[in-house]
């Protein structure tokens, strides 16, 4: 069984390519930025096609972290409605962008 595959996610104006996390909900989606010539890695949510956060990682590895610490937060699934009640997944999603256990989110919760 493969855990991860290329999709193609609708959008306003067209499709873009990302690679699923099949069944989480959750997608990598690469960009590149020509300005600071690198590739910028976001978290996508399958179910609305939009990004988790703005934030981004610079390596595929990073994301595929950062997706794993992610996967498990809430049910990725569900429609985007859904997710808005919980609050505290912008935090942690952010805070595992930032490589910071699971245990240690309270200490940090105040600064974000």
């Amino acid at each position: 069984m493969k855990q991860f595959r290329h999709v193609h996610i609708s959008v306003s104006d067209g499709f873009f390519d990302a690679i699923e996390a099949t069944g989480t909900g959750l997608a990598i989606y690469r960009s590149h930025n020509p300005i600071w010539e690198r590739d910028e890695y976001y978290l996508i949510h399958l179910a609305s096609g939009s990004r988790l956060l703005a934030d981004f990682v610079v390596t595929l590895t990073k994301a595929g972290k950062w997706l794993r610490a992610n996967k498990d937060l809430t049910d990725w699934t569900q429609l985007e409605d859904c997710l808005k009640p919980r609050r505290d997944l912008e935090k942690k999603v952010r805070l595992a962008r930032l490589d910071i256990p699971a245990e240690e989110y309270t200490v940090y919760e105040d600064c974000l």
